[in-house]
């Protein structure tokens, strides 16, 4: 789960090593790979439940990646290049990131594609249902002139 070290080192009161950070950037690393790969699951089977789970950790994550990220981009190549391994290993985890993050994103852009064509559906569902389909003074919809423009009650489910 969550390692709360890695706040400290995002936000530190004195600035830590380069390695020290590195490896914790790694850490950070793989676990939002985890969680954005949790995601992009729950997303394929609509576990709406789970999505919103993961989603404050994922944004502690990503806040905390990126506050790592620039601290790293600000030292020394030579430092960041001290350790090959390190280097080698903040590689691979920046490439499983960037896997995840990419399947993540098509399976919140399927889903987002699927909730806009439910929508589309529910509205014009009661567009229809709403629209007199008669002449001079037939009933439509419960009784009298007035209920005839009345719309349906329409609910829609708060996930949408």
């Amino acid at each position: 789960m969550y390692d709360p070290m890695v706040d400290a080192l995002a936000a530190p009161d004195t600035p830590p090593s380069t390695g020290s950070l590195i490896s914790a950037l790694i850490r950070v690393t793989d676990r939002l790979s985890q969680v954005v790969a949790e995601e992009t699951d729950a997303l394929k089977v609509p576990r709406f439940a789970d999505v919103q789970r993961l989603g404050p950790e994922k944004s502690k994550l990503a806040a905390n990646y990126d506050t790592m990220a620039r601290a790293l981009g600000q030292r020394p190549q030579h430092e960041i290049k001290a350790d090959p391994e390190v280097a080698l290993r903040l590689a691979d985890a920046v490439r499983r990131l960037d896997g995840a993050a990419r399947a993540n994103a098509e399976a919140l852009r399927v889903q987002m594609a699927a909730n806009r064509q439910i929508l589309d559906l529910i509205a014009k569902t009661a567009a229809t249902a709403a629209k007199p389909n008669f002449s001079y003074g037939g009933q439509r919809l419960g009784h009298g002139i007035r209920a005839q423009y009345a719309a349906p009650p329409v609910a829609i489910n708060r996930v949408f």
